[in-house]
């Protein structure tokens, strides 16, 4: 099988954007490399940049330009492998792979956002390993985590983690009977493990976040030049499925039943709600509400089936402080709120993962923030490790400098300790401010459903090309006019009455004299345009209209329509 050398092919016009598919790549664990070979017959070598080691062919997680993810391989012909390579206790890899780095596989945040959803992604952008026996291999150096059951509910085949290849290598030299006199550790450094088709990378087009890694931009919002029209909820409703949770379709009166609740997501070891059960009465008397607490912490074995179930079948809104938890918001029925708090001296126009995503596509989120404005309001915990804003093992006049800052400056990630100091702060609620933003959020709600927007925004799909397109003059005291008229769309024609009752739809015509470049444009919401001005008489025009979709959802335009007058 190897004698046919290595393939290769590539989509992406950079490293940041690159993921390759390979035919009969090796791995070579006594090297740490992947090795391609150059076989008997010619390798296909698609896309491969004219140099791949600048920086690198392909970052191996979703977390751009990050040089521990990087990913290339070295090329060896077919003489060296079958010379010097253990070929009889190597290992070949049948079927379809997937190869791609987890990034902090212990924080269910970048699990979410790093991991699943890209992975989501990567197996519906490849439809033939869009399936339940996919072999997912984590090429990371982490050992499965308390969230490695999110990872295999993609396929029926359990993830490899790279400490398994040297276990199959390991049993592939047991059982081998030709090499019972040989060392052990040397067949084992001396094999290969081989995929015969293997897709390596991970798709960044679902990231919206990136956490200041360059020392050139601080943490905040992907920007594209393309915009980022993934469904989410595809992916939520993936999860949910393989979790076994089930919710009953949601209708405005949701926001009025009795069952539905206000969840306040706490943390139990470092950043506290100190007043959290005044916090939870005062929400129940004002507004109304039931209120309950969730944390990501309450299961031994981190299970979040649970805390899913209540956040996406009975949730109209999420409390919580700035952290990891509360990328389970993406879960949250449309029409929810997420009020995020933010401890003392943290700007929270400069930490906006979560605010991003509830502006997502279909996610339709209401979002607001709470800052703690008062110093004597905030616990600080000096005595942490550094790694969770401890500062006592700073200078002292370093230790003065981060307890008087009243506005954290702006950093790179990820170490920076006048941050973390005040990220890990307790807080002490102050319920006047807090009230303010959360009478916001129900205000919005509110709106939400009384107005167009929340009956129109589902739409999302461009609608088809006008239908019977027809142009008659007709003259009035001496002038021209043309009438336009066409019918709807036809796949607006399918949907119901009410449906389309639900969609808000206006025409857009263009008009041009033959003998002129400029082109006036008309807009209404009718099937029938007449055109008096500046219409002159015997001469040629040219016609062209399209449908638009609650005004931005743009359909194509006819054919040219000719009226002669």
């Amino acid at each position: 099988l190897l004698q046919r050398g290595s393939s290769v092919w590539c989509w992406g016009n950079h490293s940041t954007n690159r993921i390759c598919k390979f035919d009969h790549l090796c791995y070579s664990y006594n090297y740490d490399e992947f090795i391609f070979i150059h076989g008997l017959t010619k390798s296909i070598r698609d896309n491969l940049p004219d140099d791949r080691f600048n920086p690198t062919l392909l970052d191996m997680s979703s977390v751009e330009d990050h040089n521990r993810q990087y990913f290339n391989f070295v090329e060896l012909p077919w003489q060296v492998i079958s010379q010097k390579f253990n070929l009889n206790s190597s290992v070949i890899m049948n079927g379809n792979h997937l190869i791609f780095r987890r990034f902090y596989p212990s924080n269910i945040m970048h699990v979410i956002h790093d991991d699943l959803i890209p992975l989501y992604y990567t197996l519906r952008q490849y439809s033939n390993l869009y399936s339940d026996n996919i072999q997912v291999i984590f090429f990371d150096e982490e050992p499965p985590t308390h969230y490695a059951y999110l990872y295999n509910l993609f396929s029926n085949r359990l993830p490899l983690y790279k400490k398994d290849l040297i276990s199959l290598l390991n049993t592939r030299n047991h059982n081998n009977k030709n090499n019972n006199n040989n060392n052990n550790n040397d067949n084992v450094h001396g094999s290969l493990i081989c995929f015969q088709q293997v897709i390596v990378g991970i798709s960044k087009m679902t990231t919206w976040y990136q956490y200041g890694f360059q020392s050139s931009a601080p943490q905040g919002p992907i920007q594209r030049k393309l915009p980022n029209t993934f469904p989410y909820r595809t992916f939520t409703q993936f999860i949910m499925k393989k979790l076994n949770i089930h919710c009953p379709i949601s209708t405005a009166s949701q926001l009025e039943s009795d069952d539905n609740v206000i969840v306040i997501m706490l943390r139990h070891s470092n950043r506290l709600i100190i007043n959290v059960d005044r916090l939870k009465q005062f929400i129940a008397d004002k507004y109304k509400r039931n209120v309950i607490t969730l944390s990501i912490e309450d299961s031994q074995d981190y299970n979040i089936t649970h805390q899913l179930s209540i956040l996406s079948c009975q949730t109209i809104g999420l409390i919580g402080m700035h952290g990891s938890a509360l990328i389970l918001g993406l879960f949250l029925p449309q029409n929810s709120f997420l009020l995020e708090l933010f401890p003392y001296a943290i700007n929270p126009h400069h930490y906006t993962p979560y605010k991003t995503m509830a502006g997502l596509p279909d996610i339709q989120l209401h979002y607001a923030s709470w800052t703690n404005q008062i110093s004597s309001h905030s616990i600080a915990h000096p005595e942490y490790p550094s790694q969770l804003g401890g500062i006592n093992h700073l200078p002292h006049h370093q230790q003065e400098e981060i307890v008087g800052t009243v506005e954290v400056p702006l950093h790179s990630c990820c170490q920076d300790p006048n941050w973390l100091y005040h990220i890990y702060q307790d807080t002490v609620i102050e319920i006047e401010s807090f009230s303010q933003q959360l009478t916001l959020l129900f205000d919005q709600q509110t709106q939400y459903w009384t107005t167009n927007e929340g009956q129109h925004r589902h739409l999302q799909f461009p609608p088809s090309r006008v239908d019977n397109i027809t142009c008659s003059v007709g003259y009035h005291q001496g002038k021209s006019n043309i009438t336009i008229t066409w019918d709807l769309p036809w796949t607006i024609k399918l949907c119901n009455q009410q449906q389309r009752q639900s969609y808000k739809i206006l025409f857009e015509i263009w008009l041009q004299q033959s003998n002129q470049e400029s082109v006036i444009a008309y807009v209404t919401n009718e099937t029938r345009l007449i055109i008096s001005d500046n219409i002159d008489r015997n001469q040629l025009y040219y016609a062209w209209i399209r449908a638009i979709i609650n005004d931005s959802t743009k359909g194509p335009f006819s054919n040219t329509l000719y009226c002669h007058t």
